[in-house]
């Protein structure tokens, strides 16, 4: 009696194999893989993100230097008119 007990024990571990293995293939691995994908989105996005950003300090430099250029012209500007009669 011990041993049919234990040879049913046996079948029912090959089964719960078995269906662990199905199981797996069928939900774990497509998900892992749409983890995967997921991060690899989320990855190109902060690398876009930091690249958005580099580039809008870029612009905010050049946008001082014109500025900067804009405002000096001006007075240029101011004093030539100045020194008109």
């Amino acid at each position: 009696m011990n041993l049919d007990i234990i040879a049913a024990l046996g079948q029912i571990a090959a089964v719960l194999t078995v269906i662990g293995g199905i199981f797996s293939y069928a939900v774990i691995r497509p998900l892992n893989e749409s983890i995967r994908a997921l991060k690899d989105t989320v990855d190109e996005m902060r690398e876009e993100i930091k690249e958005g950003r580099e580039q809008r300090q870029g612009l905010e430099v050049q946008l001082a230097k014109i500025d900067s250029s804009v405002r000096s012209a001006h007075h240029r500007i101011d004093d030539l008119e100045g020194r008109m009669p």
